[in-house]
């Protein structure tokens, strides 16, 4: 499957909003902008998770590494210029 077609598959509500809604809250508990971001943030926010909710399974816990992972990949991917913006905008950039 083509870029292109990846892209047309995802949905906006049942994909894409839910995991901007989940980037937007990472970012706010890790008071840090992606390019600062660590495994220990990650770990930190989904072990906050747990402690608030203890239905909080490890397959949710999972998609949530995922889409971060995936957000992640995509930021420090050159082809997408971001690394580039980022240095340019702030000197630092997503690694």
């Amino acid at each position: 499957m083509g870029e292109a077609a990846a892209i047309a598959v995802l949905k906006l509500d049942a994909t894409v909003k839910p995991r901007l809604a989940l980037l937007k809250r990472f970012a706010e508990f890790s008071n840090l902008y992606p390019w600062q971001w660590q495994p220990g943030e990650v770990e930190a926010f989904l072990d906050h998770l747990r402690g608030r909710r203890a239905t909080f399974a490890v397959s949710e816990a999972r998609n949530y590494q995922n889409a971060i992972r995936m957000f992640c990949d995509y930021i420090t991917d050159e082809r997408y210029d971001w690394p580039k913006v980022c240095y340019d905008s702030f000197r630092q950039q997503p690694a």
